[in-house]
């Protein structure tokens, strides 16, 4: 048997046929079947990044269920967003077994390392611009391109895991889950059993732990600290989520956000060479999101003053 073998790669787009035989195969999808972003933010962290993404998005794409990945290339991010349920339902009618995928990628992380434009037939090639992967008719590409072989491809660590496998479950994994779920339910009566042998011990242990722990002497006074943090958990959302709205706005060339601060109750971005469009279309923007706010500027700076 040989371990060593190469696992054969797909393009997968709705338009174009693909051919799998009962092999592992890895799977490389289409431009046109996910969202992608170039962003330029004063933020470090991708996790951070990632929590932004929805509401950086929501102007792009319709309303739904999405899942998002982003990875930093330079001194920007890459963000993407896609639909797990439709690239699943076209798996499906591509008649690829999910068993036989190994793993999934995007092609704007794979197709980059290569030397684009490339054609995948006589109808579509794969282009970059602006650092973003691009399919287009092949008639709009107006000089000589290579075909795209997509065995050249050394893969990337950025690959995602579909989740969402409702509706396309194949006969052995029925069987497969429901031993799983049977297993499931002989555990569960195994850890009721034992947990009703440490009930007692644990209601023993009360005191230790509100003492360990500093708790209140009555639940009144807990739920009263519990609402304390409430309170706080629900400022520092709203904080987060004006500055994703902040972060979400669309400059053009030339403008820039140069500051985001925080004075007292209130949040303070300072933009720099807007125009009278990108004015309007700030204070439009915060105004549909009900965010209260004040507008100061000069000459060449443009301050937007949110409270809290």
């Amino acid at each position: 048997m040989n371990f060593n073998k190469k696992i054969k790669t797909i393009f997968l787009d709705p338009k174009l046929d693909v051919r799998v035989s009962d092999e592992k195969i890895n799977i490389i999808l289409s431009p046109s079947l996910y969202w992608v972003k170039k962003l330029s933010l004063p933020i470090t962290n991708i996790k951070e990044v990632k929590k932004l993404l929805p509401s950086i998005f929501e102007d792009e794409i319709e309303a739904g269920e999405y899942n998002y990945y982003v990875y930093k290339k330079e001194d920007f991010f890459i963000a993407i967003a896609y639909d797990d349920k439709k690239i699943l339902q076209i798996i499906k009618e591509k008649q690829i077994p999910l068993q036989n995928i190994a793993k999934v990628y995007f092609a704007q992380t794979e197709l980059t390392q290569l030397q684009l434009p490339l054609h995948i037939n006589k109808i579509y090639s794969v282009i970059e611009k602006d650092d973003i992967v691009l399919l287009l008719p092949y008639s709009f590409i107006k000089q000589e391109t290579n075909p795209l072989v997509l065995d050249q491809i050394k893969h990337t660590k950025h690959h995602i895991t579909l989740t969402q496998y409702s509706n396309i479950v194949d006969k052995k994994s029925l069987y497969t889950i429901s031993a799983v779920l049977i297993l499931a339910i002989i555990l569960s009566l195994s850890e009721l059993f034992i947990t009703q042998q440490k009930l007692t011990s644990l209601t023993n242990k009360q005191e230790q732990i509100f003492t360990k722990y500093h708790l209140k002497p009555t639940m009144f006074q807990n739920k009263s600290l519990l609402k304390q943090y409430q309170k706080i958990y629900t400022k520092q959302t709203k904080i987060r989520e004006d500055i994703a709205q902040i972060l979400a706005i669309r400059l053009k060339k030339g403008q820039s956000l140069t500051n985001i601060s925080f004075e007292g109750k209130k949040i303070i971005a300072v933009f720099e060479h807007l125009d009278n469009q990108t004015q309007q279309h700030i204070k439009q923007k915060l105004k549909t999101k009900h965010i209260p706010f004040k507008i100061s500027h000069n000459k060449k700076t443009f301050t937007v003053e949110i409270t809290l």
